[in-house]
């Protein structure tokens, strides 16, 4: 739980442990080094007061919320944040979530155009972040001698050679804790707290993040070929898709002098709104200003909790702003991109029947590749009644990708 309620971008925050996320991350830490878990729970136990007590603080009118109308650059504060991901972890955990904090949570919600409620009226579930519910699961599937094994050598000397684009061990602090798988099976929780030290670790050092997890594949690849983890080295190399809903899918509806745009329109809706489960907004008749002025509104922080939009909120050194981004085209600028006013465009009819069929098994680039040669086999018709010419589309796509993306299975 006290893992769950953290946040991979304060993790390198220098702090001096006075609030609670500082010694909340520093609490693995100690745990380790006193080899007991009294430390860590107290702390747990005192983190949750203070966040029930600032919910206290929250309570406000109810106000109704809609995700269209309410791009907005209202900022989070920290506790804000924290009271979100609380509430979702105390639900995940089966533990009783006290009405005020209930109460808290929707004011903040309210306040900040937050819609945490789906079509249907269900809560969703993307404040615990997803790279955070991802190494929940790896620690689960790895065994207490391995979590020592994995610890040990990638704070000591051996780390080096086995990650050789790393220069240098991480902090000194860390190398010099001692892990002994005994005390991993004696002490209660010993083997999880382990695991997320190592974790925070590589995060504070600036080794591990959303974007950069190859330390860890690589060593999961090396070391453990044939355990129960070897799922997981998939995940780690894929980019993290485990909040409910995974993202926002912005639609530009321009119909004006576009017979069958409508058709398309429909599609792609119904697409990500009942298939992926993302949530959906179209955006009708937009000019240039407008598309701008919604992409600048897509990184306030009541968005940072999609999947989609994460990036948005973390400064990896050194990566380009272009990075982890893809555009597909139906066509070359200064080629025809095919479309009939009954059955909408060709290129939008195969990719959406693409992502339908393959969307969820297999990478976008795949699932893109496959978009082209149907596009490109489909012989059509252009011209006018007196002079019919066959055409054949070509479409293509631009791709920045550092891992392989697929949309999650809901």
């Amino acid at each position: 739980m006290a893992f769950l309620l953290l946040d991979p971008t304060k993790m390198q925050n220098k702090g001096t442990g006075s609030n609670y996320h500082n010694e909340l991350r520093d609490a693995f830490q100690l745990a380790l080094k006193d080899k007991s878990m009294d430390n860590l729970r107290m702390c747990l136990q005192q983190s949750i007061a203070i966040i029930l007590e600032k919910s206290q603080e929250k309570l406000k009118t109810k106000q109704t919320v809609s995700l269209l109308s309410n791009f907005t650059v209202n900022e989070l504060d920290e506790y804000n944040e924290v009271i979100q991901r609380l509430k979702e972890v105390l639900h995940q955990f089966s533990c009783h979530v006290p009405k005020y904090m209930k109460d808290a949570f929707e004011n903040i919600c309210q306040e900040k155009r937050i819609p945490a409620m789906d079509d249907k009226g269900n809560d969703k579930e993307f404040f615990v972040i997803s790279e955070i519910k991802t190494m929940r699961e790896i620690c689960d599937a790895l065994s207490e001698e391995q979590v020592c094994q994995m610890y040990n050598k990638l704070m000591t000397k051996n780390y080096i050679s086995i990650i050789p684009s790393i220069k240098k061990p991480t902090g000194k602090t860390l190398s010099e804790l001692e892990v002994i798988s005994f005390d991993l099976k004696k002490i209660k929780g010993m083997k999880e707290t382990s695991f997320y030290c190592f974790v925070v670790g590589l995060s504070k050092e600036g080794l591990l993040n959303r974007a950069d997890t190859h330390h860890l594949y690589n060593y999961l690849e090396n070391e453990h070929e044939t355990d129960v983890a070897s799922h997981f080295k998939s995940a780690l190399n894929m980019y993290p898709l485990a909040s409910k809903p995974p993202g926002v899918c912005i639609i530009f509806n321009v119909e004006k002098d576009r017979k069958g745009a409508e058709k398309d329109i429909a599609k792609v809706d119904k697409l990500f709104r009942k298939t992926f489960k993302y949530d959906v907004v179209q955006v009708k008749y937009p000019m240039r200003q407008d598309v701008n002025k919604i992409i600048e509104e897509l990184k306030a922080d009541r968005n940072k909790f999609y999947d989609s939009l994460y990036g948005n909120y973390i400064q990896f050194e050194g990566l380009h702003p272009f990075a982890d981004t893809l555009i597909s085209y139906p066509t070359k600028w200064y080629d025809g991109a095919i479309r009939s006013p009954e059955t909408g465009s060709h290129y939008i009819n195969i990719l959406v029947e693409e992502l339908e069929l393959h969307g969820t098994k297999k990478s976008i680039h795949e699932v893109l590749y496959r978009v082209h040669y149907n596009t490109n086999m489909l012989q059509m018709k252009v011209g006018t009644k007196e002079e019919v010419k066959l055409h054949r589309q070509v479409p293509y796509f631009e791709s920045s990708l550092q891992k392989k993306f697929m949309f999650p299975r809901q």
